[in-house]
């Protein structure tokens, strides 16, 4: 399954702001349940593969913005003003790049009712 690196940033801003400490959050929910053994293999390996993706991407957007920006104290940096199309620009271009995410995509008669996933999990994991 191909997914754009925007996906995957997407992903992990959401589990961010839901305060998870991994872009795996909203998967969490469904790895901790008893799913069909083909199933739980395949959704372990995605959540693998989208971390370290994700992982990648937050350390290019560092990097951008250090590049675009100037230090505002302690190691935190802001993009200049003047540079923000550029920055924009040059983070969207990585964003549109596509991965490819092992496996199939998992059924949602595969996940039990019991799993509790929120409008925003299931937005996250889109």
């Amino acid at each position: 399954m191909k997914v754009t690196l925007g996906n995957i940033w997407n992903l992990g801003q959401a589990a961010e702001q839901a305060a998870k400490s991994s872009i795996v959050a909203p998967l969490a929910k469904l790895i901790a349940i008893n799913l069909p053994i083909k199933t739980a293999y395949w959704l372990g390996k995605k959540a693998e593969v989208i971390d370290k993706e994700y992982g990648l991407v937050r350390a290019r957007w560092i990097e951008l913005i250090q590049q675009y920006g100037r230090e505002i104290g302690e190691g935190n940096f802001q993009v200049w003003p003047k540079k923000e199309d550029e920055f924009q620009a040059a983070f969207r271009t990585l964003l549109n790049e596509s991965v490819e995410i092992p496996g199939p995509a998992i059924p949602l008669d595969e996940i039990p009712a019991t799993a509790q996933l929120s409008a925003v999990d299931m937005a996250a994991m889109e």
